[in-house]
């Protein structure tokens, strides 16, 4: 998919960041799905079901690491500071946010929002600031 005035690169480390986060999020998906359907039939107590429901989380794990190996392989220092400058922030946005979101529900009576949520939420923001930054230089 192309974004109207936005270029983005595809070089090597592009392309292998693509394949592993894209192999990783689909594991994410699958182990959302294990993990629903064996708390779905009862599994809800021990060692079996805390281990099954942490596999979504080591899964999230993996993606940062690859997010990680993405910045040390990437050779271009531009697309290198454009990465950094939107993860920090994605990072920045999603911590105000879910921070916020928290004294909401502390102190009035907003909604409950789960944790697992966070991580979709820092990965939306950091595609917006990514398209952001980058266009900032054209």
């Amino acid at each position: 998919m192309e974004i109207p005035g936005v270029c983005i690169p595809t070089n090597a480390a592009i392309k292998r960041y693509n394949r592993r986060f894209l192999t990783t999020m689909m594991v994410y998906a699958g182990t959302i799905l294990v993990a629903a359907e064996w708390a779905r039939h009862g599994h809800r107590s021990g060692a079996s079901a805390y281990a099954i429901a942490t596999l979504p989380g080591v899964t999230v794990i993996a993606a940062l690491v690859i997010i990680g190996m993405y910045l040390r392989e990437e050779k271009d220092e531009f697309n290198r500071a454009t990465q950094v400058e939107a993860l920090l922030w994605a990072t920045g946005l999603t911590q105000a946010i879910e921070t916020t979101w928290g004294f909401l529900e502390n102190f009035t009576d907003a909604p409950h929002a789960p944790l697992y949520l966070g991580f979709a939420l820092f990965c939306g923001i950091w595609g917006v600031a990514n398209a952001i930054v980058r266009r900032r230089y054209q």
